[in-house]
């Protein structure tokens, strides 16, 4: 074998090596690609669940405190009294319910659309007659006051509100009629550009890349209410 021809066969021994390794390397990078999303979004969600407890902290033991001692009361359903939640009840039929659009989400439908900075309740409906069991969603309208007044058993300089969500999940029955409605739950649709302020720049980029071409990413959070 003359010496070109040993070159030649050298060559092409080292393009297939490298070829191999190629190979193996977009494997391995499509493998890590589909890793990033998970990982990103737990490593978000641990940054995320400190900012939100404060939040809700700075909320409950800070404003609402304050606000009580300037005589401005911010209370749960649950704290009312029997002549508030009538009251409430009564606003809802002439103020909310019109506003409202119950949804009952079935399989072989569409999963409904979550709007942007939007606050939905969730419900199990059953009926009893036949057994049956379907999801329902109400979007609480973010045109209305979230915060509802009420003037029942409240003393002279003092003002009491209860949550707008509130209402209506204590008021849902009625835009299902005949149907029981239980494991009432509430979810909260935030975008990215909302809460990337928290995140340094590295975690910013690793959350782009993995939403790139998906549209304006969201999350959404449930409660138990």
């Amino acid at each position: 074998m003359t010496h070109a021809r040993y070159r030649i066969v050298l060559q092409l021994d080292r393009a297939d090596a490298l070829e191999d390794q190629a190979q193996a390397f977009r494997k391995a990078r499509k493998f890590d690609e589909a890793l990033e999303p998970a990982k990103a979004s737990l490593d978000i969600r641990e940054r995320l669940l400190p900012m939100l407890r404060l939040r809700a902290e700075c909320f409950r033991d800070r404003l609402v405190p304050e606000l009580a001692r300037r005589h401005i009361h911010l209370r749960h359903w649950e704290a009312l009294s029997d002549a508030q939640r009538r009251e409430a009840a009564e606003y809802f039929d002439a103020q909310i319910s019109a506003a409202l659009t119950p949804l009952v989400i079935l399989p072989t439908q569409p999963f409904p659309f979550f709007s942007n900075l939007s606050i939905s309740l969730a419900f199990a409906l059953h009926d009893d007659r036949t057994g049956e069991s379907v999801d329902a969603r109400v979007k609480v309208p973010a045109e209305l006051p979230q915060w509802v007044p009420l003037a029942a058993d409240v003393p002279p300089g003092h003002r009491v509100f209860v949550r707008l969500h509130e209402v209506i999940r204590e008021n849902a029955h009625k835009l299902y009629p005949g149907m029981r409605l239980t494991a009432a739950g509430r979810q909260f649709v935030e975008r990215y550009r909302r809460f990337r302020a928290g995140l340094d720049s590295a975690m910013r980029r690793q959350f782009e890349r993995n939403f790139q071409g998906r549209g304006a990413p969201r999350r959404r959070r449930k409660e138990t209410v």
